[in-house]
C-alpha cells in the first residue's frame, strides 16, 4: 500500500525505517549464526489465513491471551530479520522486569487494535516484515513456482524453528499475506497448519469498505492484499470490489487448502469465535493435541459487530 495515499496515522516513520534498516544489517548475520545448530522442535507452527477484516486480529489475541501459544509480539517486529534475539531481549527487558522499573504496566485491553494495530509491546503483531524478509511480493500476493523456488525456505523454518525452542510451545501468527501460497508452505514442512477464518461476505465487505476509508480517507483505494484478476474489476464500483475481494480471496484459500491433506487445516466462523469462544479454543487444541491451561483472560463471549 502506497505510503504517500495513507492518512497521517497509518503512515511510515522514515526514522523507524532507518533504525530498523541499520540492526538489520548489524544483527542478522549474528542471528543466523545463533540458530544454525537449534535441534527440531517437534511443535505446530500455526498461521491464520483468511480475507482482511475476516477477524483474524481477534483471534490471534484471543489465542495469545490463553498462554498456550507462543506469537509475535509488538516489540518482536522491531527485530523480524532477528527474531529469536529479539525474543532473547523481550525476555531482558519485559518479562524480567519483574518491578516494573522499565516499563510500566500497560493498561490498554489485550483486545482492542485499529486495522490490526495492537497497543503494548507484549501485545500480538502482524509481523508483515518478518515474511517480506523471504517472500517478495509484487503487486498481487501469489508467486509463481519460478519464485517461490528462490525463496530460502532453509532459513526461514530454522528462524520459526528457533521461536519453536524459545517459547517451548506451539507458535502462531497471522498468515494472510500467504494466502495464495498455502499447498506449498504446507508441504515443506508437516508442522506448518493453518487457521482459516471466514465472515459473512456482506459484512466483511463493509468492513473492508471502512477500512479504505479509516486508512486512506478515500473508499477508492485498495486495501490489503490484492488476489489475481484483482485488475479486471477496478472499473467497477467500491462496494463490487470488495465483495469480489471477499468471494475471491477465500475461494482461492479454499482452492489451495483442498491440495493439502485435512489434518493441517481448520476452518472457522467470525460468528461462532465470538458467540463461543471457548469452543473454538477447544476445537484447536483438541485438533493439534496442544497442551493448554486456560487463564483468566479467556472471555465467554466477545461482541459481535460490524465493524
Amino acid at each position: 500500500m502506497n505510503n504517500t495515499d495513507r492518512v497521517k496515522d497509518f503512515k511510515k516513520n522514515d526514522s523507524l525505517e532507518l533504525s530498523l534498516n541499520y540492526f538489520h544489517e548489524l544483527l542478522e548475520p549474528t542471528e543466523i549464526n545463533q540458530i544454525k545448530d537449534i535441534e527440531h522442535q517437534n511443535l505446530p507452527i500455526i498461521f491464520i489465513v483468511g480475507c482482511a477484516r475476516s477477524g483474524s486480529t481477534l483471534l490471534l489475541q484471543y489465542l495469545a491471551s490463553s498462554g498456550a501459544f507462543g506469537f509475535p509480539t509488538n516489540f518482536l517486529s522491531r527485530f523480524y530479520y532477528a527474531p529469536y534475539i529479539g525474543a532473547k531481549l523481550q525476555d531482558l527487558l519485559f518479562r524480567n522486569d519483574f518491578k516494573n522499573e522499565i516499563w510500566p504496566k500497560q493498561d490498554a485491553s489485550i483486545f482492542s487494535s485499529s486495522l490490526g494495530k495492537t497497543k503494548g509491546p507484549l501485545a500480538p503483531h502482524e509481523f508483515w516484515y518478518f515474511w517480506k524478509r523471504f517472500f517478495h511480493y509484487g503487486i498481487i500476493q501469489k508467486l509463481s513456482s519460478e519464485e517461490l523456488v528462490k525463496i530460502d525456505f532453509s532459513l526461514f523454518f530454522k528462524e520459526l524453528n528457533a521461536l519453536l525452542f524459545y517459547y517451548q510451545k506451539p507458535f502462531i501468527a497471522k498468515g494472510m499475506i500467504c494466502n495464495w501460497n498455502l499447498s506449498f508452505l504446507a508441504k515443506l514442512d508437516n508442522r506448518v497448519k493453518f487457521i482459516f477464518i471466514r465472515r459473512d461476505t456482506e459484512k466483511n465487505a463493509i468492513s473492508l469498505l471502512n477500512a479504505r476509508k479509516q486508512f486512506f480517507g478515500n473508499e477508492n483505494i485498495w486495501y490489503s492484499f490484492k488476489p489475481p484478476g484483482y485488475e479486471k474489476i477496478l472499473n467497477t464500483s467500491p462496494l463490487k470490489q470488495v465483495t469480489w475481494q471477499v468471494e475471491k480471496t477465500n475461494n482461492d484459500i479454499l482452492d489451495e487448502l483442498s491440495a493439502i491433506d485435512d489434518s493441517q487445516y481448520i476452518t472457522i466462523n467470525y460468528k461462532s469465535l465470538c458467540e463461543s469462544p471457548l469452543g473454538i479454543f477447544d476445537l484447536i487444541i483438541k485438533k493439534w493435541n496442544i497442551s493448554a491451561k486456560i487463564t483468566d483472560l479467556i472471555p465467554t463471549e466477545f461482541n459481535y459487530n460490524d465493524s
